[in-house]
């Protein structure tokens, strides 16, 4: 994609198994016959589920081409139809954020995708859990939307997630918790600014199999009872953190590359992961102490938590190595 005064161009492939009804043949591929007698309709389908905004504008059509770059069997034959469309813009909108958004039907595979505007390029990957992006935003968009990033991912991210309970529910204390989640946060924080910004780099292969150690090692502590001072599982969390902020930057990895704010982009995810974090102990200090007004032991939390964590941390090992 790319804006010029008061025009943007979009170009995108979209696989033929993307389009309905348009492969007369059910070959899953096109010929050039079955694209000019389906173009009214391909583009139809392309409109709906490709959206493009620049200021919140849909701009106005000028052209539309429907592209054959890759041929197979040696013919002309296609499994993909590239899309160049031309919308003219106004120039109250020109400088405004741009958005791109693909139904999630129409994204078979990942796609990178490249936004210009004179001489700044950003490029993201779209997919089908992540099928939309604005581009060109400004510091307090870029903060908001990575901080969305960061709550999102340490709410849906399993293995962060599962270590995060079993670290807090191993023992129940606010002044422990405090001193933990600081030191996991401080940890991770400082890995993914130092992977973000390149200056650092693990394979995510080898920092994903570490993080399923490091909840089988948390989880087997839980499980044998073992209470090491406070100083010791503080520098424990410390180390663990430090692949987990990897992981975390392994996961955003191209999700948003270029960004015009880098630094308010890793200030934001972080806050993000924190609140996300902070969500979780909020919610089982809720939890633990509604047993207590009613006098239920919370040992067996840490059971159930440890347990849970030593099966998943064993299946995501063995899934990784």
């Amino acid at each position: 994609m790319q804006v010029f005064p008061e025009k943007a161009v979009l170009f995108i492939s979209v696989p033929v198994s993307a389009l309905r009804g348009i492969d007369t043949d059910q070959d899953g591929m096109l010929q050039p016959n079955e694209i000019k007698a389906g173009r009214p309709e391909i583009i139809r389908q392309l409109e709906q589920g490709i959206a493009l905004t620049v200021g919140g504008d849909r701009g106005r059509v000028l052209d539309d081409q429907l592209i054959v770059s890759t041929h197979v069997d040696n013919r002309a034959s296609t499994t993909q139809v590239e899309w160049l469309r031309h919308l003219a813009i106004e120039q109250p909108f020109f400088n405004g954020e741009m958005r791109l958004q693909i139904s999630p039907q129409m994204l078979a595979s990942d796609y990178f995708v490249e936004a210009r505007r004179g001489d700044y390029a950003e490029v993201v990957k779209l997919s089908a859990s992540h099928p939309a992006h604005t581009f060109f935003k400004d510091a307090w968009g870029t903060l908001k939307s990575f901080w969305i990033d960061g709550v999102e991912h340490i709410l849906s991210g399993a293995d962060h997630l599962v270590f995060l309970l079993v670290m807090l529910l191993t023992s129940v204390s606010l002044r422990r918790w405090l001193w933990v989640l600081t030191a996991f946060t401080v940890a991770h924080g400082l890995t993914y600014t130092l992977a973000t910004m390149e200056w650092i780099y693990i394979q995510p292969a080898l920092v994903e199999s570490v993080i399923a150690m490091t909840i089988i090692i948390s989880s087997s502590v839980s499980l044998l009872g073992l209470r090491p001072a406070l100083r010791s599982e503080l520098a424990a969390t410390f180390g663990f953190g430090l692949f987990h902020g990897l992981g975390f930057a392994s996961a955003m990895a191209g999700m948003s590359i270029n960004s015009r704010f880098p630094l308010i982009s890793v200030l934001g995810f972080n806050l993000g992961i924190e609140t996300g974090q902070l969500t979780v102990a909020c919610a089982l200090a809720l939890f633990t102490w509604l047993l207590a007004r009613f006098n239920r032991d919370t040992f067996f939390l840490s059971r159930i938590a440890a347990v849970i964590g030593l099966l998943a941390g064993l299946y995501w090992l063995a899934q990784r190595i």
